[in-house]
């Protein structure tokens, strides 16, 4: 603590409440505060922001899509499916930026192609 120091002006600049102030510091509650006197405060309201940026790898999902193909073989008006889709998936390398426990960004930095989608193919009739 330094001279001119009080206990509001501690926990604003902690941005801490009174009541937190004194449940910290029980023994303090009415009495004058002296210089080089140590005060508890909250540190997650010290105002030191720890950034931390880490790589992180995703797993996501490619949609299978739709290819539709004419043909002549099926009645007018029909559509048929003649093979069913499925979905592929990627992973994603990302650069995260955190604040404290907090994430603040994410920037991807590359994909790889894990399985590649099978899209479904549709009959449809020729006009």
């Amino acid at each position: 603590m330094l001279a001119g120091d009080f206990p509001e002006r501690i926990a604003s600049a902690h941005g801490m409440t009174m009541p937190e102030l004194w449940d910290l510091n029980p023994g303090l509650r009415g009495r004058s505060l002296q210089p080089g006197q140590q005060v508890r405060v909250l540190g997650r309201h010290s105002g030191l922001t720890v950034v931390t940026i880490k790589e992180t790898v995703t797993t996501v999902a490619i949609p299978a899509g739709v290819r539709r193909q004419t043909t002549s073989e099926l009645p007018r008006g029909q559509k048929r499916v003649a093979q069913p889709g499925r979905a592929g998936s990627k992973r994603v390398r990302w650069e995260v930026t955190m604040n404290d426990a907090r994430e603040v960004s994410r920037r991807p930095l590359g994909e790889e192609v894990i399985a590649a989608p099978q899209p479904q193919l549709v009959l449809i009739v020729t006009k």
